[in-house]
């Protein structure tokens, strides 16, 4: 596979899903060796040009995987493989244990770090590979000036956009009013998991910070996207 004339457009949310979720489940649902998990998602990737990466975090606890990813500017430049994953793992554990419900979990995790990754791919390719200037972030503690400086963004805020779009699909299907409803409530207390409550933690929780302003924005502009399982409607930028 050469990674200058594949064609990103042909992954869709529910196809890269689903073949997921058949692929792994060869593993059955049980006490998993880590090694085999890590071999079979290696298998599933080969066919495209993405990297798999495992680790060992101390953050993650035992019977978890914690999913990243990243996009890599200077090897889509030189025609490598620009996207990479990244399974984290609990250092101290060998297996790990899973049902059915957290294989659909991890699954549909992955395939949103996938397209999140996808999305920045076109956003450098759309500007021929130039830097951008990022946001500047006025808070006094490091830590969190640090996090507002990578949540605020543009670029996160775009595919972060997709993944909360993705959320509200999931919870309210086409119910634009409902969406809407929950991006201005306070309900994102209730689930840390949600992309949303990253974002309003990291602000002080406050909904008319410019940058959450500009991430509901975005959002529901992506909604109607999400009948169509991926965050873009032409193949522009997504093959070569």
């Amino acid at each position: 596979m050469d990674p200058s004339t594949f064609d990103w457009s042909q992954f869709t949310r529910q196809a890269l899903y689903n073949a997921l979720l058949e692929h792994t489940a060869i593993l059955g649902q049980k006490q998993i060796l880590i090694r085999d998990f890590q071999k079979c998602l290696r298998r599933f990737f080969k066919p495209y040009p993405i990297r798999v990466r495992s680790t060992r975090n101390k953050i993650v606890t035992a019977n978890e995987v914690y999913v990243g990813g990243g996009y890599f500017m200077d090897d889509d430049y030189d025609g490598l493989k620009p996207i990479e994953i990244v399974f984290n793992f609990c250092p101290k554990e060998t297996h790990i244990d899973i049902d059915e419900t957290n294989w659909s979990n991890i699954c549909l995790l992955i395939t949103d770090v996938v397209l999140h990754e996808i999305i920045h791919l076109k956003q450098y390719r759309a500007r021929k590979f130039k830097t951008k200037i990022g946001y500047a972030s006025q808070a006094e503690d490091p830590d969190q000036r640090e996090q507002q400086e990578y949540l605020g963004d543009r670029d996160e805020i775009d595919a972060f956009a997709f993944n909360l779009a993705c959320e509200l699909w999931d919870r309210f299907g086409d119910d634009f009013e409902q969406s809407t409803s929950w991006l201005d409530s306070d309900l994102w207390l209730e689930d840390p998991k949600s992309q949303l409550y990253h974002y309003m933690t990291t602000f002080d929780g406050d909904h008319t910070h410019p940058i959450i302003v500009k991430l509901k924005r975005k959002t529901l502009a992506y909604l109607p996207n999400i009948d169509i399982d991926k965050p873009f409607r032409t193949r522009r930028y997504l093959t070569y």
